[in-house]
């Protein structure tokens, strides 16, 4: 095989069961990649969606937020806001943009328990995009630094985009209409096509994900806020209040 002499393997011994009283071959390859594992061969490729129009998070069956918009370009916001407080723009976007370039890291044996994965109750991620498809990842329990997960596709018809009514209502050019609702009708069939096809590609399977690329989806309410700020009239009472508890918080001067 070349490793005797101090070289590299030109070969392979191979045992052929049941040919010649079980007779052992060598064969011109080495075969290097038979004892591969599979997540270093597995074609890694997935779902990929940049357009999210709404985002939510479900866990033990409860609403824990919604985020949405109007229309693509717009930032997104809470569907229901707390009082006084802020959108932290950040972790909202790291949201909106978390299936844009997402990863699994393996794909699970299929004889894995729910139990064992926590797919049993998982938390539940939804994102509905703009194009019509929706995406369902079902999270379980972590692993090492990584996370159980399942998807689902499916498709709804997006809503009806508010469109500018021209100045002239008798100007509007048919042809150009229907050309329009043409291709409108032609991207949603290729939507419906691309969610069947993912929907059969991907819910089989359970995968293991990176937890930073889920941890978004993840994310608490509390995450996607501002923190709150203490008012400064606040902050000098409280400095005042110390100071007056050591005595001024200074030494008093000594007359000669």
């Amino acid at each position: 095989d070349g490793f005797s002499m101090g070289g590299w393997p030109d070969g392979r011994y191979l045992l052929l069961p049941n040919q010649q009283k079980d007779a052992v071959v060598v064969v011109d390859k080495t075969l290097d990649e038979i004892d591969q594992p599979a997540k270093d061969w597995i074609n890694k490729d997935f779902i990929s969606a940049r357009d999210i129009m709404s985002a939510s998070l479900v866990e033990n069956g409860v609403q824990q937020w919604k985020l949405l918009r109007k229309k693509q370009g717009d930032a997104m916001t809470l569907e229901s806001m707390p009082e006084k407080r802020e959108i932290d723009t950040s972790k909202v976007s790291s949201v909106s943009n978390v299936l844009g370039s997402i990863r699994f890291a393996e794909v699970q044996s299929p004889s894995l328990q729910a139990t064992d994965t926590g797919l049993d109750s998982p938390a539940v991620f939804k994102a509905e995009t703009f194009s019509g498809k929706v995406y369902e990842f079902q999270i379980g329990k972590k692993k090492d630094s990584f996370r159980f997960a399942k998807v689902k596709v499916s498709f709804q018809t997006p809503p009806e985009e508010e469109a500018e009514k021209p100045a002239d209502e008798t100007k509007k050019d048919e042809a150009a209409e229907k050309k329009k609702e043409e291709e409108k009708a032609e991207k949603i069939r290729k939507a419906q096509e691309e969610a069947k096809a993912e929907q059969e590609k991907y819910s089989p399977w359970t995968y293991t994900f990176p937890e930073s690329s889920v941890s978004p989806m993840l994310s608490k309410l509390e995450d996607l806020l501002k923190k709150v700020e203490e008012k400064k009239d606040e902050k000098d009472k409280d400095g005042a209040a110390a100071k007056s508890a050591d005595g001024g918080g200074a030494e008093a001067k000594v007359p000669k």
